[in-house]
C-alpha cells in the first residue's frame, strides 16, 4: 500500500511546503529546508500533509 504526502512547516503564521511524493509502507522518508532565517524565540511545527486523510502535527518547537 502507498500514500501521497508532503512535507510542510509553519513559522509565525506562514507555511512553507514540500512536493508531493508517493510512499510505500515499510519505507521511511524524510526532507530539509536550509536557508530560512528564523526570528526570535518564536515556535516551528513541522507537519505531513496525507492525501485523503489528515495532517499530522509535530510538537512545536524553539530556537531558544
Amino acid at each position: 500500500m502507498a500514500i501521497t504526502a508532503r512535507f510542510g512547516w509553519t513559522h509565525v503564521g506562514t507555511a512553507h511546503t514540500g512536493s508531493w511524493f508517493s510512499q510505500s509502507s515499510g519505507t521511511t522518508k524524510s526532507t530539509k529546508w536550509s536557508n530560512y532565517n528564523l526570528s526570535g524565540c518564536n515556535a516551528v511545527i513541522g507537519w505531513m500533509e496525507v492525501q485523503g486523510q489528515q495532517t499530522f502535527n509535530n510538537a512545536p518547537v524553539t530556537q531558544c
